[in-house]
């Protein structure tokens, strides 16, 4: 996550967030089913990973699904966030 690598600290992310869910609320209709940035941004800091990633892992264990990666960060975290990981090759 760009927070691991410095380029962002934990209040730059706040205030990106922030400032996200102020254009939400304001310009756009939520989905409230779905994983909000708030909790995509908190996985990812869960469990190392990018939010892109943390997206993939919400997706799977929402759905019940398997995951299929060859990511090692994301295959790493599988079994401890309750997800089946998809074997490869």
């Amino acid at each position: 996550m760009i927070e691991r690598r410095k380029a962002l600290t934990a209040v730059d992310t706040e205030r990106g967030l922030l400032d996200f869910e102020t254009f939400l609320t304001s310009r756009a209709e939520v989905d409230q089913t779905s994983a909000s940035m708030r909790e995509l941004v908190a996985l990812a800091r869960t469990y190392q990973l990018t939010v892109y990633d943390a997206v993939y892992l919400e997706l799977a264990r929402r759905g019940g699904l398997p995951l299929a990666t060859l990511d090692k960060s994301l295959r790493a975290v599988t079994s401890e966030a309750g997800v089946k990981l998809l074997e490869l090759g």
